[in-house]
């Protein structure tokens, strides 16, 4: 019941946001309020907000010995669901009126705190709604991370504007953090849930996007990131956590241990100078009465005297030790003649025939008998020998508790924390809280000797409290140190607080810089590709995309622009003559082929050639191929249903439409099962599309590869051309939503895949005969040792031949592609490349090869690609006057868990790793030229060394794999 009223009056208050945001939402959407001046309305929302956070602030509500509001709710609410200004408006009015508040009383201790949260909860919310959401309502789990961020930042600036004061900072944050985190964060996702819904259903305007069931890319990214974000706390804060608490714990037994230890010490000391006191005593007596006995002074014998000097000084037993070590006389009569170097406990004692004078031994179990424990004092005699007192245990335990009462009364472990001493009974000797004679379990202590070892904490609830508390053992007695779990792990919980609410703060900010930059980078430049795509589908052509921020935006943009160009020129130039029409189009169709061949003369891991001859003066066969990242080639060989125009229209989007989604880095079959729901769109002259797509890994030979209804390419792996059957999928823009199968096959050096269409096969003569597939196998098996363009022209020849006077009926299309594999210069583990930066490329396969060989993590193959950019380039423009015929080597030293590699290179003796690195927190115009790309390397490695030798430069580098 202690927190049942707090937390009642916390959620009422916290509903007031979520019922303004409601009403006010509803007045600026349905009623002439939301007619006025933008900027009246942001700041009449904005004050009225700002009232709120000043009721809050007045209103707080105690809890736990602290002041708990929702003030922080009430500008999230205004920046993120009405806008910036209103928010910046509602922080202001809340910030001003908290610091003014601390004048009559308002939470002075915290003033500066919750001035700079209330004024950053507007800034966030206004930057938020302004940079990411922009006119769209927000959702209420950004809402709740938001809020819960904002208010996490309240707590932080505690802890920043008392840091000479930290302990009763914590204190008040520990009160106040989670409450107050909960009803603001929940208050804004409320706000936030309600109001967005309100928006969907009644106001939200046509998207650009026609299927709103699907994911935007910004969506799929902000939850993407959220939940990366959010394993990045949470397994950071579990590892602090642990380490802080075990950290804690090892303190609190050096701190603990170390108490106990000044208490044995003392215990030790007072009980040993006391039983020697006493054998030096009882030692006088004895020399003197040796002296009488020797001049026939004394009667008496020397058992008696010892029985007079043992009842005089309340001693347990007195030994007389000759020169020999044998007890010649005793107050024990079974102890004459014992010799005393037969046993462990009782040589000890030998020491005193030699310099030692004295001796006194710990309370432990005697030799004569090990179930009799004893506590032993010597004093040699001058006339040799020497005497040996002894304490049995009940004479022990008098003599130690009378020395040791009242010892740890006075004694502390932190400010709470206190040292109990009890006897072997488990009796209270001495403590701080007046238990003496009670039994040790009154603290709800117990110790089990057998199971719980001597000097390691454990835990018990001492005084209705938790506390650590460990025990020692000395001379029969049990020290017990008590430290009361708050005290011990203060700054564990300190520390722990303030990590985490410095990786929210941290965290927060990171998400919404890196959503920022992809937004503005890749989200927002879609969207304006898309907006003028869906313009130009729309039937305006003139519109043209210019979005050229970055090289493959401008790409796409003059791609795009290119093609609604080249269709602009068609359409006008039927408009005046269709012949000349016919003439224009075969040339556009045939220059948006690649007809340049070799095509890529910089790459010699293959061959490809390609021919294409129309049966009208426009066709709807078509190829195409072309580099994708990561050095893969994709391939493609289509058939389009019908001839002329038409037929050249949908090849033109077809392959448009292939090429730019093989772009975006999908799957062979996640490209024709997406360009198949774009042809199966508007498709309402049913036309439709065979292809045979394949992907060609260049690094490995590994072709993925899907067959949409199309003819069987060949394929020689090894000696003759085979067909490649596998079982052929629907066409393209026959069936939405169909799903390929993709198939693969593996490409070794000198192996060939021949592609066509049935203009090849389906060829006739003027007899009516088809030129067939058993004849082009043949044919083609029958040119040996012939390159990729020797065998298209040979077959387009043989084709020809074959078909004689009769006239072409269909278009004929082919490609040839043969794969020679990756060579590099050197042996396996070495390449020499020229000192030229188009090397850079060639480095980078032949690293990446031997990573994925190795299995190595993606991430890892991505930070070589850098590695080498860096290295490679710096060397080629910096290691040499003129690098030309210059060259550079890279030597793989070792690859296992560990790449270590080695970059070797002629040019001017210069170690990097002596560069100074450049100060990152500077701003770019604010820092030197250079330096920034090593070290990159540097961070990006395990270790980096150099040494020059033999007129060489040696770069070595070191990095984990896995």
């Amino acid at each position: 019941m202690e927190y049942f009223e707090p937390i009642i009056k916390l959620t009422l208050m916290g509903f007031i946001p979520v019922i303004m945001s409601i009403v006010l939402f509803l007045l600026v959407k349905k009623t002439k309020f939301g007619k006025i001046n933008y900027w009246v309305t942001q700041i009449i929302v904005g004050i009225l907000f700002g009232g709120f956070a000043i009721l809050s602030t007045e209103c707080g509500i105690p809890m736990s010995g602290a002041m708990v509001n929702v003030r922080d709710a009430a500008p999230l609410c205004a920046g993120l669901i009405f806008g910036p200004t209103a928010g910046i408006v509602a922080g202001t009015v809340g910030a001003v009126e908290r610091y003014f508040a601390a004048f009559w009383g308002v939470g002075v201790y915290t003033q500066w705190a919750c001035v700079l949260g209330t004024f950053a909860a507007g800034v966030v919310g206004a930057l938020v709604k302004k940079f990411i959401f922009g006119k769209r309502a927000v959702k209420w789990y950004y809402g709740f991370a938001v809020g819960a961020s904002v208010e996490t930042f309240h707590m932080f600036m505690v802890y920043l504007t008392h840091l000479d004061d930290i302990e009763n900072a914590y204190a008040v944050v520990a009160k106040c953090y989670i409450p107050m985190v909960i009803a603001c964060s929940v208050s804004v996702a409320l706000a936030t849930f309600i109001t967005y819904q309100l928006d969907k259903k009644l106001f939200r305007p046509e998207s650009i996007y026609k299927d709103r069931k699907k994911p935007t890319i910004s969506s799929v990214f902000q939850i993407g990131l959220l939940f990366l974000v959010l394993i990045g706390f949470a397994l950071s804060i579990t590892f602090m956590t642990v380490v802080q608490t075990n950290l804690s714990n090892s303190s609190a037994v050096k701190v603990m241990n170390l108490n106990a230890q000044d208490v044995i010490s003392e215990i030790e000391q007072a009980s040993d100078k006391n039983l020697l006191s006493i054998t030096e005593h009882i030692a006088e007596n004895i020399e003197e009465y040796l002296a009488l006995k020797e001049k026939n002074e004394t009667d008496l014998t020397v058992g008696e005297i010892l029985k007079i000097t043992k009842e005089a000084n309340d001693v347990s037993e007195i030994s007389i030790v000759d020169k020999n070590g044998i007890i010649t006389y005793s107050s024990k009569p079974e102890y004459v003649g014992f010799d005393m170097s037969s046993g462990t406990q009782a040589a000890e004692f030998l020491c005193l025939l030699g310099d030692t004078e004295t001796f006194v031994q710990s309370y432990q179990p005697i030799t004569y008998n090990k179930n009799e424990t004893c506590k032993y004092a010597g004093v040699k005699l001058s006339t040799g020998g020497f005497v040996q007192v002894g304490y049995d245990a009940e004479r022990f335990q008098k003599d130690i508790d009378e020395k040791i009462r009242g010892i740890s009364e006075n004694r502390r472990i932190g400010e709470k924390g206190f040292i109990i001493v009890a006897n072997k009974d488990w009796e209270i000797v001495s403590d701080p809280l007046g238990y003496t004679g009670q039994n040790l379990n009154v603290y709800g202590i117990w110790i089990d000797t057998n199971t719980m070892p001597e000097g390691v904490n454990f835990t018990e609830i001492v005084n209705n409290e938790n506390c650590l508390w460990n025990y020692h053992t000395i001379e029969g007695y049990y020290i017990v140190s008590v430290y009361p779990e708050a005290e011990a792990f203060l700054y564990r919980n300190i520390g722990v607080y303030e990590t985490v609410q410095m990786e929210i703060i941290v965290f927060f900010c990171m998400f919404i810089l890196i959503f920022l930059l992809i937004k503005r980078i890749v989200v927002d430049n879609f969207r304006k590709v898309n907006i003028g795509l869906n313009d130009i589908t729309d039937g305006n052509l003139d519109v043209k995309i210019d979005v050229t921020e970055n090289r493959e935006f401008e790409a796409l943009s003059d791609g795009i622009n290119t093609t609604v160009d080249k269709l602009k020129e068609y359409i006008a130039e039927a408009e005046q003559r269709i012949d000349a029409e016919l003439k224009y189009a075969k040339e556009i169709q045939h220059s948006v082929l690649p007809s340049i061949f070799p095509p890529f003369p910089d790459r010699k891991e293959m061959d490809i050639f390609a021919t294409m001859e129309t049966a009208k003066q426009v066709g709807g066969d078509f190829y195409d191929f072309y580099m994708l990242p990561n050095n893969r080639l994709a391939f493609l060989m289509a058939d389009v249903s019908g001839k002329g125009i038409p037929a050249a229209m949908f090849m033109m989007r077809s392959r448009t439409l292939i090429k730019s989604l093989a772009e975006m880095g999908l799957s062979v079959e996640q490209i024709l099962y997406r360009a198949n729901n774009k042809l199966c769109n508007h498709n309402d002259s049913n036309m439709f599309v065979t292809a045979w797509m394949g992907i060609l890994d260049i690094n490995t030979g590994h072709v993925d590869f899907v067959n949409a209804g199309h003819n069987f390419p060949l394929v020689k792996l090894g000696k003759n051309f085979e067909y490649l059957e596998t079982t052929p999928d629907f066409i393209l823009a026959g069936w939405d939503g169909f799903k390929y199968k993709k198939y693969s096959l593996n490409l070794k050096k000198g192996d060939m895949l021949y592609l066509y269409t049935d203009g090849v096969t389906e060829a006739q003569n003027i007899d009516g005969q088809l030129y067939g597939e058993s004849r082009l196998h043949r044919y083609i098996n029958s040119l040996e040792h012939s390159d990729v363009t020797d065998i298209c022209n040979k077959i387009m020849a043989d084709v020809h031949a074959y078909a004689g006077e009769a006239e072409q009926s269909d278009d004929i299309t082919m490609m040839c592609i043969r794969y020679n594999g990756v060579d590099y210069a050197g042996d396996d583990n070495e390449i020499t490349v020229p000192a030229e930066l188009a090397s850079i490329e060639k480095v980078t396969d032949f690293v990446v090869k031997k990573l994925q060989l190795c299995n190595a993590n993606e991430s890892v193959i991505r930070d070589f690609a850098v590695i080498n950019d860096e290295i490679v380039s710096n060397i080629a423009n910096y290691a040499y006057e003129d690098s030309t015929g210059q060259t550079i080597t890279v030597r793989i030293d070792e690859l296992s868990d560990t790449l270590k590699m080695t970059y070797i290179d002629s040019g001017y003796p210069y170690n990097p790793l002596e560069k100074q690195d450049p100060d990152i927190t500077l701003a770019a115009s604010e820092r030197a030229i250079g330096g920034l790309g090593i070290f990159l390397v540097k961070k990006m490695t395990d270790n980096m060394t150099y040494y020059y030798e033999d007129g060489k430069n040696h770069l070595q580098i070191e990095k984990s794999i896995r």
